[in-house]
């Protein structure tokens, strides 16, 4: 039955104009084992329908996002889509929907104590009242990443602010900054629930106040009418696996029970035509 569904799915993606595509797995997505990384597993199914050749390239995402502007056919996932980089890039409809960032803090830090106060006058952290704070906690940011209108902004607003630690360099793995936090150099991050959840160590989660509910992510690509044609096969694989149960079900993992349903209803309203 398997069999069947996929060949299905190939069928229903193959009747459009196709272009061979260069994935640059910048972050090594797809050396994650199986059924352990959902994002990983989400991405082996998008390429296994992809209706032409896919050829991977393992580049530093350092040199990743200029190199695919200059191939007329390659694109980089889990990307968030900003206004500044659609001047460079194409990007497909969203692949996949993530729960809200949030503030992730070890939790034997001090920290906790004074969030959990925080968080019995509004449940959700202000990240702009933490700046204010007469004695701000060191929050490590990644320079290059986006986490979402309303912390971009406030961020960029921020940038010279002696709490915030800028890490400049583009990230070779997601949660990247998760080993300075277990090893006390950095007070909190922002990160996805999800991926948070991989450390070894125990961690606290609260609730970002700035934070977009759910995050979508995409597939940004080379511009030019080679990339037109790659974002256009993966937009229709991309409407064709949201009626998959098993490519949903692996997206589901990412969200709490009651926010599943809704997470995915929003997800399947932002790719339609």
């Amino acid at each position: 039955m398997k069999a069947l569904i996929r060949t299905l799915a190939i069928l229903l993606v193959t009747q459009v104009q196709a272009e061979p595509l260069v994935l640059v797995d910048s972050m090594g997505l797809l050396k994650a084992p199986m059924q352990t990384h959902p994002e990983a597993d989400m991405l082996r199914q998008i390429l296994a329908i992809y209706p032409d050749t896919v050829q991977v390239e393992n580049i530093s995402r350092n040199r990743a996002r200029e190199w695919i502007q200059q191939h007329g056919n390659a694109c980089i996932p889990y990307l968030k889509k900003t206004p500044t980089r659609e001047k460079s890039y194409l990007f497909t409809v969203p692949y996949m929907a993530e729960a809200a960032l949030q503030l992730i803090v070890s939790a034997d830090s001090p920290w906790t104590a004074k969030l959990d106060l925080m968080q019995r006058v509004k449940p959700e952290i202000s990240l702009r009242e933490l700046l204010q704070l007469k004695k701000s906690p060191l929050i490590g940011i990644e320079i290059n990443r986006s986490y979402g209108v309303e912390i971009d902004a406030l961020l960029q607003e921020n940038q010279k602010h002696p709490s915030l630690y800028m890490r400049t360099s583009s990230s070779e793995s997601v949660g990247s900054l998760l080993p300075m936090l277990e090893k006390q150099f950095i007070d909190m991050v922002i990160e996805y629930p999800k991926i948070a959840d991989r450390s070894s160590q125990q961690l606290k989660h609260y609730p970002l106040q700035e934070a977009e509910a759910i995050s979508l992510v995409y597939f940004a690509c080379s511009k030019g009418s080679r990339g037109e044609l790659v974002v256009n096969s993966l937009n229709d694989v991309l409407r064709t696996l949201s009626q998959q149960p098993a490519y949903l079900d692996i997206m589901r993992t990412g969200f709490t029970e009651s926010q599943r349903d809704s997470a995915i209803a929003y997800w399947q309203e932002s790719i339609k035509p």
